[in-house]
């Protein structure tokens, strides 16, 4: 019985480790898309993140994603509109250098995956899901989510910075 229960639980940890992985920065993106000016959008990544992933897709009940982006990395292409982004009337990073996602559960829905769980940007929380596939150890997703719900920025008329910002998500783990 002894060594039956030490068999388990050493099986346990094994499935544990090989399933718990880091993000390979090298090889990740993270990229946005926020409308502004009427037609115009603003394209950039974030070039800065760091996080761990449990994910067996055999076993999703301790599924779990926790990352954490740098939000000083942001890159769009102009060092102006990235400073405006980075001030305290959008993202504030002196003051909220990170957004945050953690995974609460990770269910299968036909083919793919949904990550449903709180993101944090600022000093605001809201439960997100985010859809995913995973394939040879990559994560692929996109989420759509209101600015205004963050607080990131403010109301303003239709020639300016838009509400929706649309994020894609390409995630290479590794061991």
């Amino acid at each position: 019985m002894k060594k039956t229960v030490i068999l388990l639980l050493s099986f346990l940890f094994f499935s544990f480790v090989v399933f718990s992985q880091n993000i390979n920065q090298e090889k990740s993106i993270i990229n946005f898309t926020a409308g502004t000016m009427g037609v115009f959008k603003v394209k950039g990544s974030f070039t800065g993140f760091s996080g761990t992933v449990d994910f067996n897709p055999e076993d999703l009940s301790t599924a779990r994603i926790e990352v954490c982006v740098d939000a000083t990395s942001v890159e769009s292409g102009n060092e102006k509109r990235d400073n405006h982004i980075k001030s305290e009337d959008f993202l504030y990073v002196e003051k909220y250098p990170k957004i945050c996602f953690t995974s609460s559960e990770i269910t299968k829905q036909a083919d793919n995956y949904i990550a449903k769980g709180e993101l944090t940007i600022r000093e605001t929380t809201k439960t997100v899901e985010i859809p995913l596939s995973y394939k040879n150890d990559q994560l692929t997703g996109n989420l759509d989510f209101q600015r205004l719900d963050y607080e990131v920025g403010e109301e303003v008329g239709k020639f300016k910075a838009k509400n929706k910002i649309s994020v894609s998500i390409h995630c290479e783990l590794e061991e």
